[in-house]
């Protein structure tokens, strides 16, 4: 049985008003800014991609990265 913790995946926003200022931050879990080397590492150890600015580069454009 897999248990997964949906706020740990869920960002945070938190919106506070101060006066006449609005202060907005966004917290993104660390876990998500690595799916796009995971990929990376996936295609290597299988030997799908020889050139890694390529497999960086086909990760980007099907993630809509840049």
């Amino acid at each position: 049985m897999i248990i997964i913790n949906i706020r740990m995946i869920t960002p945070i926003k938190i919106v506070n008003v101060v006066d006449n200022e609005v202060f907005l931050m966004q917290a993104v879990h660390q876990e998500s800014d690595v799916i796009p080397e995971n990929i990376d590492c996936i295609r290597a150890m299988l030997q799908m991609e020889d050139d890694n600015f390529k497999s960086i580069e086909k990760t980007n454009k099907s993630l809509r990265i840049n």
